[in-house]
């Protein structure tokens, strides 16, 4: 295959090889290859002179390198071409300091070059990232970093950084300051400055979070919080003035998300408005959660609301956002679970379109109203195409006339 010296291109991202064969490292004219695979005879020095290589590339089965100083023969330092960069390793849960510090070195000899914009690091078992990591001029390009099922305890902050992805820690129990590296969140002023996105997935034994989130990321417009059941917590939200996206799920530990999330002390009344700019609101799989507050609920921003698997979870007619347009009612969470509802009035959802189909299975209903929502209300007289499911509710009315 090393003949190959004139092809560009080599794509196997969804092949099922296992290794690669000798040679490839004499095909300096590539510009993409997919997957890089070390072993079966392919050591990752094979990419020393690949440096014409551009957008993507994984590099698999990193816990075949030997130590450091081979990882360094793969010279990614001069891949000035490359923007989006994976790393992984098969997952090991040795606990032998040898086997840590020698994937500490590996991970040390991988530094990349400086133009890179997306990092994933998978499957890394030492407790601390490397020195190119922390420093915020090696990664000052970086604006994507996903971590997967990696062993660290702690994340310094990269200046840099639009979109921060964490999953499958399983020795944090705390993202507090420690966990950013920094002493305090009081006084520090925007350690991600930029950051618009973050997740956190996968972390069955976090506890706690313990952020001053304004201070910290205060162009935050998009949060994701999901399979976290022992998180008692989050964080004040409140201030986070550009919030746009806000998707709670699979935090079974939360019974109410109360007035401390907004940022409101005991004794001191709600703001009538927050969020702003929140658009986008789901609640996902918390199973002992019961109220959120109706300002958040009927924020004017909220274009989308979900709820799924929350059965428990109560709310009244007057959170609804009049400017709502879609509502999806899943599993538990939906209407279904309401058998004693009596009286539904939907009011001013100018764009919604369509009823659940649970509400006939509601035989208690015997109200439903109806005004102001043009697209809904025609949909709702006799014939119409939500007549099946409304049509056992004896008291119906569109726009103040009884059908």
């Amino acid at each position: 295959m090393g003949k190959l010296v004139n092809l560009r291109h080599l794509e196997i991202e969804d092949t099922s090889l296992k290794f690669l064969p000798q040679g490839i490292g004499r095909m300096s004219s590539l510009s993409s290859l997919s997957k890089f695979i070390v072993g079966g005879g392919c050591k990752i020095e094979e990419l020393k002179n690949l440096n014409l290589l551009q957008r993507k590339l994984e590099i698999v089965n990193l816990e075949r390198v030997t130590n450091k100083d081979e990882a360094k023969e793969a010279e990614l330092k001069n891949k000035q071409y490359l923007r989006d960069l994976q790393l992984s390793f098969e997952w090991n849960d040795s606990s032998e300091m040898s086997e840590i510090e020698r994937i500490e070195g590996v991970l040390e000899g991988l530094e990349p070059h400086g133009n890179l914009n997306e990092l994933r690091i998978e499957s890394y078992i030492d407790h601390k990232f490397p020195i190119w990591m922390t420093k915020g001029t090696t990664l000052s390009n970086l604006r994507v970093l996903v971590v997967n099922q990696c062993n660290c305890v702690q994340l310094h902050f990269l200046e840099s950084l639009e979109k921060l992805e964490i999953r499958s820690m399983p020795k944090v129990k705390l993202i507090g300051c420690e966990f950013l590296g920094i002493d305090s969140s009081d006084g520090v002023d925007r350690l991600f400055p930029k950051l618009e996105s973050l997740k956190f997935e996968g972390m069955f034994d976090l506890e706690e979070w313990d952020l001053k989130m304004k201070n910290v990321m205060p162009r935050l417009k998009h949060l994701t919080v999901t399979g976290c059941p022992k998180l008692k917590q989050i964080p004040t939200l409140g201030n986070l003035e550009v919030l746009k996206t806000l998707e709670i799920s699979g935090i079974s530990s939360f019974e109410c998300i109360d007035e401390e999330l907004m940022g409101v002390s005991n004794g001191e009344s709600i703001p009538t408005v927050v969020f702003l700019k929140l658009q986008k609101l789901g609640l996902h799989n918390c199973y002992i959660l019961k109220s959120v507050p109706e300002c958040i609920m009927s924020s004017s921003a909220i274009r989308d609301l979900n709820i799924s698997a929350c059965p428990l979870l109560m709310w009244t007619q007057s959170c609804l956002s009049p400017l709502l347009e879609t509502l999806r009612l899943f599993n538990d969470a939906g209407l279904a679970q309401l058998k004693s509802l009596q009286r539904l009035h939907i009011r001013f959802c100018k764009k919604l379109e369509c009823l659940p189909e649970e509400l006939q299975h509601l035989t208690s209903l015997q109200e439903l109203e109806i005004s102001s929502c043009d697209i809904l209300g025609p949909r709702c007289q006799k014939g119409g195409e939500e007549w099946n499911i409304i049509s056992h509710i004896p008291n119906i009315q569109v726009d103040q006339k009884k059908i």
